[in-house]
């Protein structure tokens, strides 16, 4: 059993007070999209115009992450996009996806192969921000017309979750990533600071909405980057905590198949 009694009351909880912080935040983003518009739309038209053009700029962020990641050989073990209700919870090609009806955040998570270098590691984290780049690009070259509002819209959703992911922060909630723990900020700068052995034996902080799963593949991603860092006690003992937390986790899984298939020196 992948999850014992005690723990499944904590995640179901941590769901709700993700749900409950989405809410809010799709709640700001539609009146965000009627202030922009002003006396040009309709004001329910105009919210559901801007939070859908947030939420298709959260799936291309995830989606930038998921090919990055395969690029470099990695292995995807979840895509989640949203929070609430379930729309979609099915194994495609091995990969768990995972659709809600709040999409207004999301998670890849990746598992990599063994000598994945650190500019790989950069790759993968700046893959996701560099997608709003391209969707700012298009808003700066959209065309007029009385819909025009189209290009306010995506220009202001794409530099705020720009914003909200390339300034670092841990444990918090982003406005636009639920990276358990952390944004894509505070990725790319560890990996530019670089790491002594044992500098990441300790995961970093979690938010309170986090669930068993989220604690589980942070943990394991600090495992991992303790492991490429050459600390394989740290490494271990991170492990240890990810499967406390959940050890079907396929982030906390494949770390344990790296440990396991990799002899020690």
């Amino acid at each position: 059993m992948s999850v014992s009694g005690p723990a499944r009351p904590r995640r179901d909880a941590s769901e709700h007070r993700a749900t409950v912080q989405a809410l809010i935040s799709l709640a700001v983003a539609a009146y965000v999209g009627t202030l922009i518009a002003g006396d040009r739309a309709d004001p329910g038209v105009a919210a559901l115009l801007y939070v859908a053009l947030l939420a298709g700029s959260v799936v291309l962020h995830e989606a930038g992450h998921a090919v990055a990641a395969r690029a470099v050989g990695g292995t995807i073990g979840e895509i989640r996009l949203g929070f609430g209700p379930a729309l979609l919870a099915r194994r495609v090609r091995n990969i768990s996806v995972d659709l809600r009806l709040l999409l207004i955040a999301g998670h890849v998570s990746w598992g990599p192969r063994p000598g994945t270098r650190r500019g790989q590691f950069l790759l993968v984290s700046a893959a996701g921000p560099a997608m709003h780049l391209v969707l700012i690009a298009v808003a700066c070259a959209g065309g007029g017309g009385p819909w025009s509002v189209w290009r306010i819209d995506l220009l202001i959703a794409n530099v705020g979750a720009l914003l909200s992911n390339l300034i670092p922060f841990r444990g918090g909630f982003g406005v636009t990533t639920t990276s358990p723990g952390h944004n894509d900020g505070a990725s790319i700068a560890a990996l530019l600071r670089g790491s002594r052995p044992g500098a990441r034996a300790k995961a970093p902080a979690l938010p309170l909405a986090a669930s068993s799963a989220q604690r589980a593949a942070v943990t394991a991603a600090a495992g991992i980057a303790a492991f490429r860092d050459g600390d394989r006690e740290a490494a271990e003992s991170l492990l240890r905590q990810a499967m406390s937390y959940d050890p079907d986790e396929p982030t906390t899984r494949a770390f344990a198949q790296l440990l396991a298939t990799t002899p020690r020196r």
